[in-house]
């Protein structure tokens, strides 16, 4: 390895960890910056990729979120977090079918209790509610106190006029999370 490739690691190990460090610290404008700089040292950096990913995330910035994520994909396509994270900024970025299609693709791979969630969260935001709640109740038997679906399950029952079900599960969500109140839960 020649000085000059070596100087170049070093400075895209030196911008990822500024990256981390800045995304840690809630500046992801920054943190965004300084991932960008490690990946045009080092296109194929998975970690910086992921970090940008994840900052663009924090940003509301869902499309190139989603994007960067199917980055990181193309080079660990392995790593469910960031499949599921990919599906979740397409429902954010409102790609519902999109959305759906990538949750999909994470379950087919294994179960995962935040894409049974997220899957019912597209549906019920598509309109699907009684298909929702399958979804919701999936995730719900392998993570009873999972607070997406149990807030997307209250809020299918509810679009259902279905009130004396959904009265308990918004208590459980107060229950886990004393601070909020229905406005922020629903």
């Amino acid at each position: 390895m020649g000085s000059r490739e070596l100087m170049t690691d070093r400075e895209a190990h030196t911008y990822f960890k500024r990256g981390a460090l800045l995304r840690q610290n809630g500046d992801h404008a920054g943190a965004l910056e300084a991932y960008l700089r490690c990946v045009a040292i080092q296109p194929g950096h998975g970690d910086a990729l992921e970090g940008a990913a994840a900052s663009h995330a924090a940003l509301g910035q869902w499309t190139l979120a989603a994007d960067s994520y199917t980055l990181v994909l193309a080079l660990r396509p392995d790593i469910t977090r960031a499949a599921v994270a990919r599906a979740d900024c397409l429902r954010r970025a409102g790609c519902y079918r999109a959305a759906i299609d990538a949750y999909d693709e994470v379950l087919q791979g294994g179960l995962s209790v935040d894409a049974l969630a997220g899957r019912g969260e597209a549906l019920r935001l598509l309109g699907f509610h009684v298909e929702a709640l399958d979804w919701f109740e999936k995730a719900l038997r392998n993570r009873a106190e999972h607070a997406a679906a149990l807030r997307g399950r209250a809020a299918s029952l509810n679009a259902l006029g279905r009130f004396d079900e959904s009265r308990p599960v918004w208590s459980a969500l107060l229950e886990q999370n004393p601070e909020s109140s229905f406005a922020t839960l629903g």
